[in-house]
């Protein structure tokens, strides 16, 4: 029995990173379907925008509270903390069957297992942070190119509660290898994060709720591909940050990326390996909106929404701020946020939102 170190650095955001793989010893006498060894080392590292964006746009001192509440809510989406990994080797050839599977708790940022794999080539896919995840599911994963990430079949779903991580690895484990072998694999953060802080100075109001939207609903790991399963786009309910703080309302919403322009017919998009992952262009449409409810005094129902013209990418924060008006409309700082308004909002059953 031989050894093999494989040194999977699993990397949030759009960076890449390598991964290595190197035989210890000599492997020219080992029977070719024998069984080999695998050491699999597993660290994750934090590659994100999230401090950028938390001390830029939440700089003010009157804005520290909100601050500290969304990085206590987004611990476990932007962490560099695996809970587990879901570990798949492929055949590379027709069918893409699946030859080896592997689950494993980690519980850490760097974790070491042995596992017994034959020397052949592969083509391995790995997931974390899944196991706690209760809105995405790993699905049709006995074959590579219908394994996929996909959220719950719904019109309304809840926020994603863990940061899912993807990778992708070819691997030519060579029969008659005499000399170490180097495999480098890029591996990417799936979800994406997006917060609504709001200013309710001076007005009052009985009840607000927000819904995000215009995200893909499925990710196709061995293509590294986002695609909708259907045409309409899952409403993503947002939650409410606990702030005692009076003037102040903050949402948070935790799903898959947008496409990179707005809706149109139903197409899939490659992540694409940047430098720079959060830096897009800006769309003269919306791409994504967030759609808040406010109920004012008198039970009258307020619907603002807000069109977002650049994309929510993966490994990405996006912090929207706005002011509340006396007729329940949101006024966002940023002018390049579309708005639309409707006034004494009467379809109280749309989304199943209860008002």
């Amino acid at each position: 029995m031989n050894r093999i170190l494989l040194l999977a650095l699993l990397a949030l955001g759009l960076t890449s990173c390598k991964c290595i793989c190197c035989i210890d010893e000599d492997l020219s006498e080992c029977p070719v379907n024998e069984g080999v060894e695998y050491e699999i080392d597993y660290e994750l590292q934090l590659v994100t925008n999230v401090t950028t964006e938390l001390e830029t746009e939440l700089s003010l001192a009157a804005e520290a509270e909100v601050q500290q509440e969304l990085r206590e809510y987004l611990k476990n989406i932007f962490t560099d903390y695996a809970r587990d990994v879901n570990l798949s080797f492929y055949n590379p050839e027709e069918p893409k069957n699946r030859l080896q599977h592997f689950t494993e708790n980690m519980n850490a940022n760097q974790r070491t297992y042995t596992l017994t794999i034959p020397r052949r080539t592969y083509r391995h896919l790995g997931v974390a942070n899944l196991r706690s995840n209760n809105i995405v599911t790993l699905d049709e994963s006995e074959y590579s190119n219908t394994s996929r990430l996909g959220q719950l079949d719904a019109d309304s779903i809840g926020c994603h509660s863990t940061g899912l991580f993807s990778a992708r690895l070819d691997m030519d484990i060579k029969a008659d290898a005499t000399e170490d072998q180097i495999f480098y694999v890029k591996l990417y953060m799936v979800n994406a994060a997006a917060a609504l802080v709001i200013d309710t100075t001076g007005v009052k109001i009985s009840n607000m709720q927000a819904f995000s939207t215009g995200f893909y609903d499925e990710f196709e790991i061995s293509d590294s591909v986002y695609t909708m399963k259907r045409d309409k786009r899952p409403i993503v309910r947002s939650d409410r940050l606990k702030l005692a703080r009076n003037n102040k309302v903050a949402f948070c919403s935790v799903n898959m990326p947008s496409p990179e322009t707005p809706p149109a017919p139903v197409r899939p998009r490659v992540v694409i390996d940047t430098d720079e992952p959060f830096i897009s262009g800006e769309q003269t449409d919306g791409i994504w909106q967030y759609q808040v409810y406010v109920t004012l005094p008198d039970g009258s129902v307020t619907k603002t929404e807000l069109n977002m013209r650049k994309p929510l990418r993966a490994g990405q924060l996006k912090v929207i701020k706005c002011r509340l008006r006396d007729d329940g409309a949101l006024e966002p700082y940023d002018a390049n946020v579309g708005v639309s308004v409707t006034l004494d909002w009467q379809n109280a059953g749309e989304h199943n939102i209860d008002l």
